[in-house]
């Protein structure tokens, strides 16, 4: 019993000196300039450009509380058939929020995915999910 206390503990310490590690960089952003703050977002975005993004809800629509569950679902699917479904109702994409948005079917979706949920009370959750090749 005592082994299985330390790892926790072990893990738990790792876990709060990663959390003190992202809040000091927190702190340090927001004392930035704002030409620094405009470098990272730039380079962020970047990044992004690269990576294809979708959503299920214009397929499904809003199903509540299952909906996280029914789109880390399809995200699965998509990752078995290697194949994105397109974003449905898909116009003008916003200048401001740079993304890869999944306009067709046949995007190859890579090997792994984060699922993001939010609720209008606050709570969030996220889940990266990776394809386990022998």
């Amino acid at each position: 019993m005592e082994e299985t206390n330390q790892v926790s503990g072990g893990v738990f310490d790792a876990v709060c000196a990663m959390a003190d590690r992202a809040a000091e960089a927190q702190r340090a952003l927001a004392k930035s300039t704002t030409e620094v703050k405009n470098g990272l977002l730039a380079a962020i975005a970047d990044a992004l450009d690269a990576i294809p993004t979708t959503t299920l809800s214009g397929h499904i629509g809003n199903p509540g509380a299952g909906g996280g569950a029914i789109q880390t679902i399809a995200s699965l699917l998509a990752l078995e058939y290697n194949e994105l479904f397109p974003i449905l109702n898909y116009g003008v994409a916003d200048s401001d929020c740079r993304i890869n948005a999944t306009r067709v079917f046949g995007v190859d979706p890579g090997d792994s995915f984060i699922k993001l949920c939010a609720n209008a009370s606050g709570q969030t959750s996220a889940v990266y999910l990776r394809r386990f090749r022998d």
